[in-house]
């Protein structure tokens, strides 16, 4: 009896050595919970050491300990470790079992936040070390563009998931004019390896996370160039061509000053997407239709 207990003890003891993997090259870690994902996580490190991490990379995940598990590999012993492992992100896969079996686990984690939590259902292996090797890809540069880490469907919305656990909604309405309506196509993508688009092979259509993010919001096309002077003035230019054009005064353009509006035409403040809603309200427009005039009327200046 006494040899049973000591056995069931060394096991337990072995359980609890949850042992955080530092990536090389940057500040954060990484557990994995079973010998698969130790050794997933342990090539797409080596893989990835010799990519170039920004300063700004390292400092936003300095204490991230990111861990990848199996719903089958939380025994109550691990689930107990875990929570005293000052866990930040948890990537659990859940395929197999029944809902049932989902919650209670994740109440005994004690994670109530999506910022720190995601529930990958993939069909098979080869799918889940994809998406971890997607994971340590974007984690190179989480503070830059966003890479794509996974993507489902959820009803009507393509659901978009970056290294940072951000997530991003994208109505299929956005999507209808370039993959077309048959329900079935749509659900039919492909992730690149590296996470850099989403592809629709009966389409033949590529969309990265910028371009589907500006599909959703088209001011973000603005927001993410570089703000130099000579652009501010070249948009600026634009704006007061496109609004002359109009026949419109700079006092009347509602939610605006004129003189909020002559410094954004001078080239000395770039227009804040509340200010670009508000022009393309007073030019009867649609904020796309409105930014596409901008587009062509700076590439044409």
């Amino acid at each position: 009896m006494a040899e049973s207990k000591g056995k069931r003890a060394s096991r337990v003891n072995r359980v609890e050595a949850i042992v955080a993997h530092r990536v090389a090259g940057s500040n954060w870690s990484y557990v994995a919970t079973n010998a698969d994902y130790a050794n997933i996580c342990s090539l797409s490190a080596s893989k990835i050491s010799r990519l170039k991490s920004s300063s700004r990379a390292k400092a936003s995940v300095s204490r991230a300990i990111v861990c990848f598990s199996r719903l089958t590999d939380l025994t109550e012993e691990l689930v107990s470790s875990l929570k005293d492992s000052k866990i930040t992100k948890h990537v659990l896969f859940v395929s197999g079992l029944p809902v049932e079996a989902t919650i209670s686990r994740l109440k005994a984690l004690k994670i109530r936040s999506l910022d720190r939590l995601h529930l990958a259902d993939k069909e098979n292996r080869e799918s889940e070390a994809m998406l971890i090797q997607r994971f340590f890809v974007g984690m190179k540069d989480p503070v830059g563009i966003p890479t794509i880490t996974d993507a489902w469907i959820e009803g009507d919305e393509l659901v978009l998931l970056s290294a940072s656990f951000q997530r991003l909604k994208i109505p299929r309405s956005k999507l209808d004019r370039f993959l077309g309506t048959n329900s079935d196509k749509w659900l039919q993508f492909e992730i690149d390896e590296e996470g850099s688009f989403l592809y629709w092979p009966h389409a033949d259509a590529h969309f990265g996370w910028k371009q589907l993010e500006q599909l959703v919001d088209p001011t973000k096309s603005i927001q993410d160039q570089k703000k130099t002077d000579q652009f501010k003035r070249l948009y600026g230019h634009a704006i007061r061509a496109v609004r002359e054009s109009a026949g419109l005064k700079q006092i009347e353009i509602d939610g605006l000053t004129d003189r909020q509006l002559r410094r954004i035409e001078h080239g000395e403040q770039m227009a804040s997407p509340k200010a670009l809603e508000s022009l393309a309200k007073a030019h009867g427009l649609e904020i796309s239709d409105y930014m596409n005039r901008l587009a062509a009327m700076t590439r044409a200046g």
